[in-house]
């Protein structure tokens, strides 16, 4: 009796640790398109030459933070202050990820 009420302690205890940690976006596990490889092989270019803090971030943020700023283009909010995004990001974004 005694180990379930300590099993039980211990699963509650991790699981109320882990509930609060927010999803990381993952690398993509489909293939890129064109256009996804074109975007990400200019950020990295481009990003350690400006210490930009997005740096340090893997493929799967920038990509993330990349569709963003083309879903906040098409409606409307144009530029990195209106899309609370690095200017790096949402330049590229728009030049290689964006449809039109």
């Amino acid at each position: 009796m005694m180990l379930k009420v300590a099993m039980t302690a211990v699963i509650v205890a991790t699981a109320s640790w882990l509930a609060p940690m927010p999803a990381a976006p993952a690398d993509p596990l489909v293939p890129l398109t064109p256009e996804e490889v074109r975007y990400l092989d200019h950020l990295h270019q481009l990003l350690p030459g400006h210490g930009d803090p997005a740096v340090s971030h893997g493929d799967g943020w920038l990509l993330e933070k990349g569709w963003y700023a083309c879903s906040k283009k098409a409606q409307g909010f144009v530029g990195a202050p209106t899309v609370l995004l690095s200017p790096i990001i949402t330049q590229v974004a728009y030049a290689d990820l964006c449809p039109g």
